[in-house]
């Protein structure tokens, strides 16, 4: 590895290092917290675990419409 490239990647690494939590929040929004933290208290779910289902069947997306409603 040259010189100039291991200082680029020094500094991506700083970077991502001072910058995680807005990287965090960029790539994992938590949106609704109020109600995934109310609802899974109430229901003993992992809020992490809902975050995550919500991220894969939507990716945060109000209006979403399941791909399989569409070819009904």
């Amino acid at each position: 590895m040259n010189k100039v490239l291991r200082i680029l990647c020094l500094i991506l690494i700083i970077f991502v290092a001072v910058n995680h939590k807005l990287i965090l929040k960029k790539i994992y929004p938590l949106k609704y917290n109020d109600l995934v933290y109310k609802y899974s208290k109430q229901y003993d779910v992992d809020a992490m675990l809902v975050f995550a289902v919500i991220k894969a069947e939507s990716n945060f997306k109000e209006n979403a419409v399941s791909k399989k409603e569409l070819l009904v």
